[in-house]
């Protein structure tokens, strides 16, 4: 068997992980103390009253969260670089 057979014979496997892992992200918990529900992907993992950690929870960050301020910058930079070169080549097609 080839490996693109056996990677297509793999596919429904993975949409189901896939799907798991966008349903544990919309998971809420519901405080046993306050009685309030909440998200634990947006309070890593714990109340944001009391500070109970759900069992269970799995975090994961979102994109902006998991890169820091370096990794911000550098991409606005890179932005900005882009936006002047275009900028000076319009103009120098225009001259």
């Amino acid at each position: 068997m080839s490996a693109v057979a056996r990677r297509v014979g793999r596919l429904p496997e993975a949409l189901i992980a896939w799907r798991r892992g966008i349903a544990a992200d919309e998971a809420k918990a519901i405080c046993p103390v306050d009685s309030w529900a909440f998200r634990p992907r947006y309070t890593d993992g714990r109340c944001p009253l009391c500070g109970w950690e759900a069992p269970g929870a799995t975090v994961r960050l979102p994109l902006s969260r998991r890169i820091d301020t370096f990794g911000k910058m550098a991409i606005a930079l890179t932005l900005v670089s882009v936006v002047m070169a275009i900028l000076v080549a319009m103009t120098y097609a225009r001259a």
